[in-house]
C-alpha cells in the first residue's frame, strides 16, 4: 500500500494532504475552543470554510469548494479518507498528472448545485462528493472495457453501491448527503465523458500551476530575441514530457483513435524524439 500511494499522482496525493490539513486545522480549532468560546467559535470557523445558505458564506465563492476539504466529524473524515486510499490502491494510473483535481472540482460542484436544487436551506461540509466523482470517474470510464476490468473493478462497484444503499435507507431520517452524492456522481460522470470523447481538453488544471512557477531573473537578449534560460528550458521540456505520458497512457486505455486531433500532431511530431 505505501508503494502505490508513492508511485500515485501528484492530483490524489495532494488531495490526501489538503484532506488531512483540513482536519487538523479543524480538530486544533475544536480543541482550542474548549477554554473559550466552545461550540460558537466552532460554529464560526465552519461558517467560513463551508457552505451555508443559513449565513454570509453562501456569497463566499471560496466556499463553494473547500467545503469539500473539511470535515464536521472525525468519523466522516476517517470513511472518506479510506475511501480514497482504497481508491488509489484499486484505481492503478487512471488519475495521471493533476486529474483527479478536475474530478474533485467538478464533482464538489456538482454536488453542492444538485443539492441546492433540492432543498432551499442548505448546510454542507465534507468531502463526500468529490470522493464519488472520483470513484464515479473510475469505475465508470472503464466499464465498457471488458479484457481490463480486473477484481479491484468489481470490488469497487461493491462498495460504491454498498455506500449509496446505505443513504438510501438513512434518507428519511433527512440524511442529504443522497443529494450531494448523486451530484458529485454526475460530474464524475461528466469528467469521464468528456475526457473519453474529448469533448474539452483536460489540461486546465496544469496550466493554472504553471502561472505560479517563478520566472527566473536573468535572461539573455540578442537582437531583440529573448532566449530560454536553462531553467525555462527545463521547465519546457518537463510539461512536453508530461503531455506526451498523458498521450501514452490515454491510448493504452481507449486507443489510438481516442486522440484529439492536436494530440495526434503532437504525438507525431515528437515520435523521433
Amino acid at each position: 500500500m505505501v508503494n502505490r500511494f508513492r508511485a500515485t499522482s501528484i492530483g490524489l496525493k495532494l488531495l490526501c494532504a489538503v484532506l488531512a490539513f483540513g482536519f487538523i486545522v479543524r480538530l486544533v480549532v475544536v480543541l482550542l475552543s474548549v477554554n473559550s468560546g466552545g461550540a460558537a467559535d466552532v460554529a464560526a470557523f465552519d461558517s467560513y470554510v463551508g457552505f451555508s445558505t443559513k449565513s454570509d458564506s453562501v456569497s463566499w465563492f471560496w466556499t463553494w469548494l473547500t467545503y469539500s476539504f473539511f470535515h464536521a466529524e472525525v468519523s466522516h473524515f476517517i470513511w472518506n479518507y479510506l475511501l480514497l486510499l482504497l481508491l488509489i490502491f484499486w484505481s492503478k494510473d487512471r488519475y495521471a498528472g493533476f486529474n483527479a483535481l478536475k474530478y474533485w472540482i467538478v464533482g464538489a460542484a456538482g454536488g453542492l448545485a444538485f443539492l441546492l436544487c433540492i432543498e432551499k436551506e442548505v448546510s454542507l461540509i465534507g468531502a463526500s462528493s468529490g470522493i464519488t466523482a472520483l470513484w464515479v470517474g473510475w469505475l465508470f470510464f472503464n466499464f465498457g472495457k471488458n479484457g481490463e476490468r480486473g477484481l479491484s473493478f468489481w470490488l469497487g462497484c461493491a462498495v460504491f453501491l454498498f455506500l449509496e444503499v446505505i443513504d438510501i435507507a438513512n434518507y428519511e431520517a433527512r440524511n442529504l448527503s443522497l443529494f450531494a452524492h448523486i451530484g458529485g456522481a454526475l460530474g464524475g460522470i461528466l469528467m469521464a465523458v468528456s475526457e473519453k470523447y474529448n469533448w474539452v481538453e483536460m489540461n486546465w488544471i496544469e496550466k493554472i500551476f504553471s502561472w505560479f512557477k517563478p520566472s527566473p531573473d536573468l535572461t539573455v537578449k540578442r537582437s531583440n530575441k529573448r532566449f530560454q534560460t536553462d531553467d525555462e528550458f527545463n521547465a519546457e521540456r518537463k510539461l512536453k514530457e508530461d503531455y506526451l505520458n498523458s498521450i501514452l497512457d490515454k491510448i493504452s486505455r481507449s486507443g489510438f483513435e481516442s486522440l484529439s486531433a492536436k494530440e495526434k500532431q503532437f504525438l507525431e511530431q515528437h515520435k523521433e524524439k
